[in-house]
């Protein structure tokens, strides 16, 4: 279903992002088109997918400026497991898509700080 504002989220268009992945690798005209409206709902779904994002934003001027248009980033399934995602890749991200307007997160298992130990460790041993 759409949200009021109008704004779908990834899992409700799958088949339109692919089309939209197919596009701006078939054609070097459509691929600034495809890859604007891609960067419009960010579904990020491994430590890998942002690192290799953040990477390719702060390579490209092209898709940082794309970026700052994101309406919405969903994070799935992330853990900080110490293979390179921390504090300043995400950082990095939420400034480079400074406009967004909703953030989803889900099954998120990571500091809140550089201080302390993993939320969810700390939560368990409460409960």
């Amino acid at each position: 279903c759409e949200a009021l504002d109008g704004v779908s989220t990834w899992e409700e268009n799958k088949e339109g992002r692919r089309t939209l992945r197919n596009a701006a690798s078939a054609h070097r005209i459509l691929q600034p088109y495809a890859q604007e409206e891609l960067l419009r709902i960010l579904s990020v779904r491994s430590e890998k997918q942002v690192i290799t994002l953040v990477e390719s934003l702060k390579g490209s001027s092209r898709l940082a400026e794309y970026a700052k248009r994101t309406e919405i980033i969903e994070l799935y399934y992330l853990t900080d497991e110490g293979e390179g995602l921390n504090d300043l890749s995400l950082t990095t991200l939420f400034e480079m898509c400074c406009n967004t307007k909703r953030l989803y997160l889900e099954h998120i298992d990571m500091r809140l700080s550089t201080i302390g130990n993993s939320l969810r460790s700390s939560l368990w041993t409460e409960c």
